[in-house]
C-alpha cells in the first residue's frame, strides 16, 4: 500500500505543512538576517547565508534529477534553470557574504568578538 493512496486530503496536509514550516523557518531566517544587518552582527547572517547554500544545491539536484527522468528535451530548459539559479542566488550569497566578512573585519578592528 502506497503512502497516503487512500485519503488524498491527508497527502495534502503533509503536502502543506511541510511547505508551512519550510515557509515559517525562511521567515525567521530572513527576520535574523535584517536584524543582523541592522545591529551589525555578523552571527546573524550566517544562518541564511547557509540555509541559501543548501537551497541552492537542493534546488539544482532537484532539477538535474527532472532532467535525467525526462530524457534529452528536457536538458535545454533545465539547464538554463541551473544557470539562472546560480547567477540570481549566488549573486546573493555573495552579498551577503561580503557584507559578513566586512562586518567580522570591522568589528576585530575595533575590539568586538564575532
Amino acid at each position: 500500500e502506497e503512502f497516503c493512496n487512500d485519503d488524498p486530503i491527508l497527502a495534502l496536509k503533509i503536502f502543506y505543512g511541510y511547505y508551512l514550516a519550510i515557509g515559517l523557518l525562511n521567515l525567521v531566517i530572513g527576520a535574523l538576517l535584517v536584524h543582523g544587518a541592522r545591529s551589525k552582527n555578523p552571527r546573524l547572517l550566517l544562518p541564511w547565508i547557509v540555509i541559501s547554500g543548501l537551497s541552492m544545491v537542493f534546488k539544482i539536484i532537484i532539477i538535474i534529477l527532472y532532467a535525467a527522468t525526462n530524457g534529452p528535451q528536457a536538458f535545454l530548459g533545465c539547464f538554463i534553470s541551473i544557470l539562472l539559479i546560480l547567477c540570481i542566488s549566488g549573486y546573493f550569497l555573495l552579498v551577503v557574504h561580503s557584507y559578513r566578512k566586512e562586518l567580522r573585519e570591522n568589528g576585530n578592528q575595533q575590539g568586538y568578538k564575532n
